[in-house]
């Protein structure tokens, strides 16, 4: 009969052990030493090596021919032990002998002496599962115990412990195997079995195993069934149902780009696909988790990413603020609890979703990854004299409001001087739309949620060192991006095109001319300037925008 991989690979001594360095070299110096003690309580997850490593110490204590701390394996206590038929070790389950009346019934056999070897050693697994009364009945034998008797108690929840028991105890935590540890004697298991496999599926089965080593190996042993040659990532992730993490990455790009409807299309897919939703929600809670470390500590927080997709997850570190990443995880904290209350998932998914989409639009940065209402903050010199105009209508009339013109106009003026590029561009229009997906996809690798917003954005226009961008109504909140951003978009159509331009965004009507109610260049119906061309004649020619935002008429 086959016999599993976590069976054929556990340890039979502490030299073939993985991990737990800080236990293995304190209980091989007590073996060395002979300084150990009656009681023993390992605490750890589950597959960390509690039990195993129970076996491996009550080997040493019995073993005939002990060489140090390493039992031989070859003496017949070693071989009863591994058997599981030795009559001095007994292991007992202690969810199923809980109560005061086992407990007593070993307690009355404590005091024979041991049938072959120096101690009688008695292995309790989940201890934390006696009751109260077992536990009281064990503290005086546990405290002042016969000299050939050794107790070691295993559990997975130490806290549920009394603090009785635990004093009387030496405490080891176990702690769980590192991603490199699980992955490491997973590689030399596939060596063993004559087989190959993908690191990357290696890394998705430590990565699901959550730091239990038996856990892995169980994994390995069914992928390895399912799949025949190389074992690839696409076969791991189909036995264990797992998504890919790259619908995840996908994931933060919608965020980026702020595209609901497509975050709304992809579970849909999901679901389409029948994929567990509860588990994506999981999922991504475990991928913004790790893309907080990404953003905070600059790394990866395991060594389970590839590089290509560490190269995504710093694009999404810097494109994503950090209250917006701390929405995600909250968001999606919350779906397995919302649908068991409403009895489905995928309502559940879309609207942890729809919270998380709208409130990233409430709360925007103010590091560049905000929308309207920063750039708008951004530019006060733009938009406060459109506000002292309009409430300069109801305060003055037109006669006042050209005598005001000539100090403006000579304010205006000044400042167009002082930002004008003392050569004009040689470059034209036609070269720059040319040139446009050049500095799209350059703008991309600088900054990818910027380049979501302004791929809605059209060039209309070179006036002199000036480039006009237009965007149609619907993609206001593009333009107010774009244009709280134009520095960096300005460094970009440098670099590709060789020529210093500055950015004018606009909106466009639906004729596909330029909206003048918007921007910079809302000259038209205004009284004060109605009001200079009945004063002093003549036409409005141009209406600029200088290299700080300010609007600028050229008459």
């Amino acid at each position: 009969m086959y016999v599993s991989l976590y069976r054929q690979w556990r340890p039979q001594n502490f030299d073939e052990f993985v991990g737990q360095e800080h236990i293995v070299r304190t209980l091989t110096h007590a073996l060395e030493q002979g300084r150990t003690t009656h009681a023993y309580l390992f605490c750890g997850p589950r597959g960390t090596g509690k039990t195993t490593t129970a076996r491996i110490l009550a080997k040493a204590l019995n073993c005939h021919d002990r060489k140090g701390a390493k039992p031989c394996g070859k003496c017949s206590s070693c071989q009863q032990i591994t058997d599981g038929n030795s009559l001095d070790v007994f292991e007992i389950d202690g969810a199923s002998n809980r109560g005061i009346d086992e407990i007593r019934n070993l307690l009355e056999k404590v005091h024979f002496a041991p049938g072959e070897g120096r101690f009688k050693i008695y292995i309790i697994d989940e201890v934390h599962m006696l009751t109260n009364e077992a536990f009281n009945a064990l503290l005086k034998t546990l405290e002042e115990p016969p000299g050939h008797v050794v107790f070691i108690f295993a559990t997975t929840e130490a806290h549920k412990l009394p603090a009785t028991i635990i004093s009387r105890c030496q405490r080891f935590d176990f702690r769980r195997f590192s991603l490199s540890e699980i992955t490491d004697s997973l590689e030399k298991m596939i060596a063993s079995e004559n087989r190959t496999a993908e690191p990357a599926a290696l890394a998705i089965i430590a990565e699901h195993a959550d730091g239990g080593m038996r856990d892995a190996q169980s994994l390995l042993d069914q992928c390895l069934v399912f799949s025949s040659g190389i074992l690839k990532a696409s076969d791991v992730q189909e036995v264990l149902g797992i998504i890919d993490r790259r619908t995840y990455i996908d994931l933060g790009q919608f965020l980026v780009a702020r595209d609901m409807q497509a975050a709304f299309v992809q579970i849909e897919q999901l679901n389409a696909m029948g994929k567990d939703l509860q588990q994506f929600a999981r999922g991504a809670v475990s991928f913004f988790r790790d893309l907080l470390f990404f953003q905070t500590l600059k790394s990866a927080p395991s060594d389970a990413y590839p590089e290509s997709e560490r190269a995504d997850m710093r694009m999404l570190a810097q494109n994503l603020a950090p209250d917006v990443i701390v929405a995600a995880l909250d968001a999606f904290i919350h779906v397995e609890r919302e649908a068991k209350d409403l009895g489905d998932a995928r309502l559940a998914l879309q609207l942890a979703e729809a919270r998380l989409f709208v409130r990233q639009h409430d709360s925007l940065g103010s590091d560049g990854r905000s929308d309207g209402s920063t750039a708008l903050a951004s530019a006060p010199a733009a938009s406060a004299p459109v506000a002292s105009r309009k409430s300069a209508k109801s305060a003055k009339s037109a006669k006042s409001a050209a005598a005001d013109m000539p100090a403006a106009a000579s304010t205006t003026q000044s400042a167009t001087a002082t930002h004008m590029s003392p050569a004009m561009p040689v470059i034209s229009l036609n070269e720059i739309r040319d040139q446009w997906p050049a500095i799209m996809e350059m703008l991309k690798r600088e900054r990818i949620s910027l380049q979501a917003f302004a791929l809605e954005a059209r060039v209309v226009g070179l006036e002199g060192n000036v480039l006009k961008l237009g965007f149609e109504e619907k993609y206001a909140l593009h333009r107010d991006k774009v244009q709280s951003e134009n520095k960096l978009v300005e460094q970009v159509i440098h670099k590709v095109t060789g020529v210093p331009l500055q950015i004018n965004c606009v909106l466009l009507s639906e004729t596909g001319k330029v909206d003048t109610s918007s921007g910079n260049t809302s000259w038209q119906g205004e009284p004060a300037v109605k009001a200079a061309l009945d004063v002093f004649g003549g036409e409005v020619k141009q209406s600029g925008t200088g290299k700080d935002g300010r609007g600028g008429n050229k008459k």
